[in-house]
Parts: C-alpha cells; sequence; structure tokens
C-alpha cells in the first residue's frame, strides 16, 4: 500500500471516528468588518463531503462582534467543534473594495466506548469582498489550512497532519437592515502531510492522493452593521463644519463702540 493511500485510510477513520465532525473550510461572512460596537449571530446549515469517503450535513453557528472599525471577533461553534475567530480590515472602510485577513484556530475531542478523536485546526483567509450595491457584497476567500486529527483506543492510536489550500466563494444579500442572507461554496485539497499509525510513520506530498474536501452553507446572519459603502471622509466630518459663523455683537455692548457725533454747527 502506497504512503497517499495509507493516509487516506487513517484521515477517514479518525474523521468518521469523530462522529463526522470536520472543521470548516467556509468563511460565511463580509470581507468588511462590521463596525465598531456592531454585533452579528449566524446560523449556517450545510453539507461537507470528504470525497471517495463520506458526505454528511454540516451545521455551525457563529457569533461576531465589532472592536472597532477595523478589528472584528468572534466564534463558530458545532461541527466544527469550537473555533476562535478574527477579521483585520486592511482597506478604508466604506469603500467598494474591501480586504481583509481572517485568522481562526479551532479544535474539539471527543471520547466514545474506549476511543477518542480531536482535531485542531488553524486556517488563514484572505478575504476579498466587491460591494456591488448598498445591499449586496460579493466574497472571495482564498485560504491556507493546517489539519492536525488524532484519535486512539484499546486498538492502537494515529494522527494525520495535513496542509491543504483552496478557499471560498460566497455572495452576501442584505435582505432587511439586520438580516443578510449568504450561500458559500468552498473547497480544500490537501498538498502536504504525514501520517502516524502503528508505530510508524511517512510524509511527502499528497497532491495527487486524490483527497478534497468540498462543502457548501447557507449563512442566515442577523445583527444590525454598517453600510457596505459610505464615504469615509464625510461620514466622519464633525457637523458643525457646515455651520455659518456667529453674528458680529450688536453696537453699543462695548465691543463694537457707534462713531462720535459730529461737532456743532457754527
Amino acid at each position: 500500500m502506497s504512503w497517499s493511500n495509507r493516509f487516506i485510510g487513517v484521515l477517514a477513520v479518525i474523521a468518521l471516528g469523530a462522529g463526522s465532525g470536520c472543521v470548516s473550510i467556509s468563511s460565511m461572512q463580509s470581507a468588511d468588518t462590521l463596525g465598531k460596537g456592531n454585533f452579528q449571530i449566524g446560523a449556517e446549515p450545510g453539507a461537507q463531503i470528504l470525497t471517495g469517503v463520506a458526505g454528511y450535513p454540516h451545521i455551525d453557528l457563529s457569533f461576531r462582534y465589532g472592536a472597532n472599525d477595523r478589528f472584528d471577533i468572534g466564534g463558530r461553534v458545532g461541527q466544527s467543534f469550537l473555533e476562535l475567530q478574527t477579521k483585520v480590515l486592511l482597506t478604508e472602510p466604506g469603500a467598494a473594495f474591501k480586504l481583509s485577513l481572517a485568522p481562526a484556530v479551532g479544535g474539539g475531542y471527543v471520547a466514545a466506548g474506549g476511543a477518542g478523536f480531536g482535531v485542531l485546526n488553524i486556517s488563514v483567509p484572505v478575504l476579498a469582498g466587491i460591494a456591488v450595491s448598498d445591499n449586496i457584497e460579493l466574497v472571495l476567500g482564498p485560504r491556507m489550512v493546517n489539519w492536525l486529527y488524532f484519535g486512539g483506543s484499546s486498538g492502537g492510536s494515529g494522527s494525520v497532519y495535513a496542509m491543504g489550500v483552496g478557499g471560498s466563494f460566497g455572495a452576501a444579500f442584505g435582505l432587511s437592515e439586520s438580516f443578510k442572507l449568504m450561500p458559500e461554496f468552498a473547497v480544500s485539497v490537501p498538498v502536504v502531510g504525514s501520517v502516524s499509525a502503528g508505530g510508524s510513520s511517512a510524509s511527502g506530498g499528497i497532491g495527487g492522493a486524490g483527497v478534497v474536501f468540498v462543502q457548501f452553507k447557507l449563512g442566515l446572519l442577523f445583527g444590525k452593521t454598517r453600510p457596505l459603502l459610505f464615504n469615509s471622509e464625510t461620514t466622519s466630518a464633525p457637523a458643525d463644519d457646515m455651520t455659518p459663523p456667529p453674528p458680529p455683537p450688536p453696537a453699543g455692548d462695548g465691543s463694537n463702540p457707534p462713531p462720535p457725533p459730529p461737532p456743532p454747527a457754527n
């Protein structure tokens, strides 16, 4: 058996043994940040496929908070286990083109029937968004992801590490002031990895092993956020910039004394 086929086998056993729990490869969020003080709660129903192995439903819940105008912090819980999310906006707030980094780290561990299975995930998506209107944003999310699956029982233990590359494409539709609908499709391909099982280990390139993660989700995002498009200079200008100057004080109050009377005629 080739080492790449062994990689697939151990990955399948561990992933399925963990209750079909597998880290999300979707972003399910705008490339823009929420805005200071705003928050968003999301439900993310969908499905995931590990090609040649299995397909199963994949459902998560999320929460995000705008710490300031350029930084969001949040999390995700569900079949992605537990995940801490962050996002840093690199472009100007309110611009039509938005670029951000959204690193995340997550994982979990389950034990049942004398066996235990776990996963650790570190991903670094780059989110590029285009606001095509005040209510619609197209989001492209290339990403690098690192997985570590591990598990064991009385019959032995094994682990799989993989670095994958891929991306996602979605569209956020603002249907009201506080509700967005976001379908998103994502794919990730492990390209380098290692496997350890039965007291032996192997590592190398696995780009041709035929393992592909495919995911589709529909995000239901609740919470008021700032507009996709606005002029940040106009928006941030003080309101009194357009206030006319006050009128001069009336004559006779000491600041503008009246002119002296003319001399009497002879």
